[in-house]
C-alpha cells in the first residue's frame, strides 16, 4: 500500500468530525486507518488493534503520520466511543461501495448481510 492508496481510503472520513478538543496526539486518520486494517486481519478488541499497530508500526509509518506513534489500546477506545457512530458508519460503507464500485466488483446481498452482520456484532463487544 502506498501514500496513494491510504489517502484514497481516508477521503471517505474527511467530513467525519473529530470529537476530541485541541490536546491531539494521534491524528483521527491514523486511527481509522489502523482499527480498520486490524479487524480486516482479526483483531478483536481495542487490545489486539493497538497490538495488530505495534508490530505493523514500520510499514504504517511508510503511508501515516503517526506523529505520536501507535496508540494505546485506551486510546482507540476512548477516540471511537466519542465517534458519532451513525456518521463513521456511513462513511465506512460509503467508502466500501466506492471502492467496491471502482474494484469492478458489487456485493450480492448475502455478502452485505454477513458483512454488515459482522460489523454489527463486533460493536456491541466491550473493547
Amino acid at each position: 500500500m502506498d501514500v496513494t492508496a491510504a489517502n484514497g481510503f481516508l477521503r471517505f472520513f474527511n467530513d467525519l468530525p473529530d470529537p476530541r478538543g485541541v490536546n491531539k496526539i494521534h491524528k483521527l486518520h491514523d486511527l481509522i486507518v489502523i482499527a480498520v486494517m486490524a479487524v480486516i486481519c482479526g483483531a478483536d478488541g481495542w487490545a489486539e488493534v493497538a497490538l495488530f499497530g505495534r508490530c505493523k508500526r514500520k510499514w504504517l509509518a511508510t503511508f501515516l503520520e503517526l506523529p505520536g506513534g501507535i496508540p494505546s489500546h485506551d486510546t482507540f477506545g476512548r477516540v471511537f466511543s466519542l465517534l458519532d457512530p451513525v456518521l463513521l458508519n456511513a462513511a465506512f460503507w460509503h467508502g466500501c461501495r466506492r471502492w467496491w464500485n471502482c474494484a469492478g466488483g458489487g456485493w450480492s446481498r448475502s455478502t452485505a448481510r454477513a458483512f454488515g452482520a459482522a460489523l454489527s456484532t463486533r460493536g456491541t463487544r466491550a473493547a
